[in-house]
Order: structure tokens, then C-alpha cells, then sequence
């Protein structure tokens, strides 16, 4: 009889299981969101989700998918397919969208082994180095009508945009897509951005969308979402600030009664 835990003691919430033994549960959870089956040969991962299958089952749920256990070949594994009618629907805004799916291909692109967090600091740098200026203040500060708007960079405009994506940040910190930390309220220099689970889904949902490929290490995200967001800059033009939906919108997305996940992974 295998024992499936360091400790007898059996955890009845979801909290308590990703914490119970933190570094198997990211393991499986990286795995099986990459698309590998967990079968008996991942001893350890294989075992710690057996150990308590219906919490996992409904973590999973709650991030948008269906866990299955399937013997097809004789050997028992488990797998996971999106389920998008077990989420509801929110519209967020264009710059929390445009965030998630940047964070998603960021984090995911690091490859199994991911990095879990990224400074904000760095965030805001590597997002000006690899989008036009101008396009990230079209996305996250839509010209109101009747406005103009200075939009060259400067070190005014850097410092507004850095209170841009802080709101973006706190909005998918609010909805469990992200962790911010020490504490939400960090020091913009200091501050850092751990992935959760469920940041996760605006990959899944983008891809078929932006006509991405299936592994994220191979995109070259940086043209794609320029040209997705290029396409609706004659609409920006007419926005006012509360018309700020995404071209993401109405997709499936966790909403703020869908909790995601208490810890990052």
C-alpha cells in the first residue's frame, strides 16, 4: 500500500491540499495544464492527485477544466480537457486582458520548469521594449471623444503608464489570476507578480483566437497582439473611457465568483 502523503493527515480543503505538499501540487499542476497525462511512471504526482481526487477535481473546475482518469492502453492516467460552460463569464477590461495574455505567454514560455513570479519593475520594461510606445497607451488609456491626448513617450507618460498597469494588476490580483506580493500594496519597486493557475486561461482562450500556435515558446507574441490591437485602433479613437472592453471580452474567462487558486503555482 502506497503512502501517498509525508503525513496522515487528510486535507479537506483545496487550500489545505495545495499547501499540504506545495511543490508536488505545482508539478501537477504545470503538467497537466501543459498537456501531459499523469500515469502511475509520475509516481509521486500520480499518487498526491489519487490521494485526494474530488478536491482536485474541484480546483480544476474552478480554473475552467474537466479532470479525467482514463485506463485506455490498460494503465491508469489522468488528463484534463477545458471546460468553458463550468466558468462565468466577466468582461474585463483591455488593459487587464491584454496583461493576462501577456503574463500567460510570459510565464508559460519559460517552459515545464517555469518561473513563477516576475517583478513589476521588469514587467513594465520589457512590455516598453516590446511594444510600440504608442499602442500601449492606446490599450491601456482609450482617447476619450472630443480629447486629444500627448501620447509620445516621455518620462511623464512612463510614470501614468506605470499606474495603468498597476490597476491592471490589481484587477486580475482581485480575480485570482494573479498574486501580488509581498502585499497588494508593495511599493511599485519592490512590488511582484506571481502567476496563479488560472492565468492559464487566457491562453487557452487566445490561442484559437490570435491564431497562435500550441506551444507558446514558439510565438512570437509580440507581433501577434500588436497586430490584433492595431486592428481596433480605429475604434479607440471614438472610445470613450467607460466603452474599455476588450477584443477578449466576451470570451470565457474565470469571474470574481470563480475563485482560481490560494497559492501560486
Amino acid at each position: 500500500m502506497h503512502d501517498h502523503s509525508p503525513s496522515q493527515d487528510v486535507p479537506e480543503t483545496i487550500d489545505a491540499l495545495l499547501d499540504h505538499n506545495a511543490s508536488l501540487a505545482r508539478s501537477i499542476v504545470h503538467k497537466l495544464q501543459a498537456g501531459v497525462c499523469l500515469d502511475a511512471h509520475l509516481g509521486s504526482e500520480f499518487r498526491y492527485l489519487e490521494w485526494n481526487l474530488e478536491l482536485w477535481r474541484e480546483f480544476f473546475s474552478r480554473l475552467g477544466y474537466a479532470l479525467h482518469r482514463s485506463e485506455l492502453g490498460g494503465e491508469p492516467f489522468y488528463y484534463l480537457t477545458p471546460q468553458a460552460a463550468v466558468v462565468s463569464t466577466s468582461r474585463l477590461g483591455r488593459g487587464s486582458t491584454f496583461l493576462g495574455l501577456y503574463l500567460s505567454w510570459y510565464f508559460m514560455s519559460q517552459g515545464m520548469e517555469r518561473m513563477d513570479h516576475v517583478p513589476a519593475r521588469e514587467l513594465a520594461e520589457t512590455l516598453t521594449a516590446s511594444f510600440d510606445f504608442t499602442m500601449l497607451i492606446t490599450v491601456f488609456n482609450p482617447i476619450q471623444k472630443g480629447k486629444t491626448r500627448q501620447r509620445q513617450e516621455s518620462r511623464k507618460q512612463f510614470e501614468n503608464l506605470k499606474g495603468w498597469l498597476r490597476t491592471g494588476l490589481n484587477e486580475l490580483h482581485r480575480l485570482r489570476y494573479i498574486q501580488l506580493g509581498p502585499t497588494q500594496r508593495t511599493q511599485w519597486e519592490e512590488l511582484m507578480v506571481y502567476r496563479l493557475p488560472g492565468l492559464q486561461r487566457f491562453w487557452d482562450l487566445a490561442r484559437d483566437a490570435l491564431a497562435l500556435g500550441e506551444s507558446p515558446e514558439t510565438v512570437d507574441l509580440s507581433t501577434s497582439i500588436s497586430r490584433v490591437w492595431n486592428a481596433f485602433e480605429p475604434e479607440a479613437e471614438a472610445e470613450t473611457e467607460d466603452e474599455t472592453d476588450s477584443p477578449l471580452a466576451d470570451a470565457d474567462l474565470p469571474g470574481e465568483d470563480e475563485g482560481n487558486s490560494h497559492a501560486p503555482a
